[in-house]
């Protein structure tokens, strides 16, 4: 409808999905922009009260369905050149990071 010539852009945070959440999307062909939700390595969310209980693990997710868009670049809020975790979350303004991504639509 729009073309490949109309990029579409989704900014995400404070989802707190659970890796089992990322598998289920996978078995009806969606794909995880940020393939890192597996037990080894994760998004983190992050709390910066030592009185919190929670803790950084949850998971922040982008899906897509390749059959209807492309994947152009994507990246993550804290990824930022001479910043520090505490300079990203000072600059967007909430206790998750954010992550983004760009895609076009298939002709």
């Amino acid at each position: 409808m729009l073309g490949t010539d109309n990029l579409v852009t989704i900014i995400a945070g404070d989802m707190n999905a659970e890796t089992d959440e990322c598998d289920r999307f996978e078995w009806n062909e969606f794909k995880d922009v940020f393939r890192e939700s597996n037990h080894c390595i994760r998004i983190p969310t992050y709390y910066p009260d030592p009185a919190c209980s929670e803790c950084n693990t949850a998971v922040d997710h982008i899906f897509y369905n390749p059959h209807q868009i492309k994947l152009i670049e994507n990246g993550k809020a804290w990824d930022t050149p001479n910043g520090t975790l505490k300079d990203a979350l000072t600059q967007f303004g909430s206790d998750h990071i954010y992550i983004w991504a760009n895609f076009n639509f298939h002709p």
